[in-house]
């Protein structure tokens, strides 16, 4: 069987390698000029675009949860590596005040410090608790039809906590994150959060890489898909130059916002789910500035730190650890905190686009779902599930079942 594939990230890529895998002669479509979408391994599918370095840095994904086991399942398979981290992280207000998790104060505090740090931190559990009970007892079903605050409810110091770790896990900009949606969140912090992490030695990349040699289709990139005219038996995609090709199938591996542009006489079903999501613009900067953390007493920065700014918040990890490379001198991936980095110091940006999660968007999935094979039609991709890496893998694996 001919299929088609729109879109070279993750979810199309675990996509193509599983059809392949069943003897289906599968094409690849990707717009920009490499493969791998939001996974960005600087030196493997992307070359540093301010400055000069040969280093393999992550400029998207950087680490996974233990809890991917569809995954983690995929990466063995496919005989790539990975290796476990132990993640710590820190808060530091635009007041100068700071909470750090206790891996990264044993790093940074001795004696009397040591301990003052410990219970800022034990003081932010205790008040977590209750709220940690709260978020047990909903189900996913319930909190389908609610917004982040409204799960949440007022804001805390916890409830602070978990939405830079939604903030963190999605790339969204903090002050949006009170129309997230609560099915996403509670997914990931039931599922993930304290699951502990690991990293692929040799870059995220690493996989992508193995997927394309192990396959026997092609990969088209710099070729972007106009149209998408279904006919009863077949699919005929119009690509840039004005050529039709034709496919028994066809797979949308793209970000849900971009789907209604390509399809040519959608169903009244495939409007109803897809015109409600809007996209999310992301930018990433790999730097080697450490000065952020001069107002703050901290000696060693810890693998993702949250900061406020005037502006909002965002995040910055360490990339040494995370990235296997020597620990110095420190590299670093950030996110909303353009303000504070010194350009000079800056080795790479990225511009990503992703789904924005918002709760009336998401709650339409299901349905979206059941419509994969009709018009010979099948959508992938990690917003079909928990917004990750596992959700693109698992949806990848039901339209595999299904083309079967």
């Amino acid at each position: 069987m001919r299929v088609a594939i729109i879109g070279g990230g993750a979810a199309g890529m675990i996509t193509a390698y599983l059809l392949n895998k069943q003897g289906h002669d599968v094409e690849v479509f990707e717009k920009s000029p490499v493969l791998g979408g939001n996974i960005i391994t600087l030196n493997k599918n992307a070359t540093p675009n301010n400055s000069d370095s040969d280093l393999l840095l992550e400029g998207g994904v950087i680490e996974f949860s233990n809890s991917f086991v569809y995954f983690k399942s995929l990466l063995d398979e496919l005989d790539v590596c990975y290796e476990p981290v132990n993640i710590g992280t820190g808060v530091f207000y635009k007041n100068g005040a700071f909470i750090l998790s206790s891996i990264m104060s044993r790093k940074n505090f001795r004696g009397f410090s040591l301990l003052k740090s410990f219970t800022k931190l034990h003081l932010l559990y205790l008040k977590s608790i209750l709220l940690g009970i709260k978020l047990k007892s909903i189900s996913l079903s319930k909190a389908r039809h609610l917004s982040l605050k409204t799960l949440l409810g007022k804001d805390t110091t916890s409830t602070n906590w978990l939405k830079l770790f939604m903030m963190y896990s999605y790339s969204t900009d903090y002050r949006l994150l009170d129309d997230f949606s609560s099915e996403i969140a509670l997914q990931n912090i039931k599922n993930y959060m304290l699951a502990g992490w690991f990293r692929i030695p040799g870059g995220v990349y690493t996989y992508i890489e193995k997927i394309i040699a192990l396959n026997n289709g092609k990969f088209h990139i710099n070729s972007e898909v106009r149209k998408v005219l279904r006919e009863d038996q077949n699919v005929i995609l119009e690509i840039e130059n004005g050529e039709r090709l034709l496919f028994d199938k066809v797979v949308l591996a793209i970000p849900p916002h971009q789907i209604l542009n390509l399809l040519q006489e959608p169903t009244s079903e495939e409007l109803f789910c897809l015109q409600k999501w809007k996209g999310n613009k992301i930018t990433t900067i790999i730097h080697q500035d450490d000065s952020l953390y001069k107002p703050y007493p901290i000696k060693r920065p810890s693998e993702f730190d949250f900061f406020e700014t005037k502006s909002g918040w965002g995040y910055n990890a360490i990339l040494n650890y995370l990235c296997g490379i020597d620990p110095l001198p420190k590299y670093f991936l950030s996110y909303n905190l353009e303000s504070l980095i010194d350009s000079r110091k800056i080795i790479h940006v990225a511009n990503h686009e992703t789904p924005l999660y918002s709760q009336n968007a998401v709650q339409h999935r299901s349905k979206l779902i059941s419509l994969n094979g009709h018009k010979n039609t099948y959508f992938a991709g990690a917003w079909l599930d928990d917004g990750l890496h596992e959700g693109a893998t698992i949806s990848a694996m039901r339209v595999a079942d299904l083309i079967k």
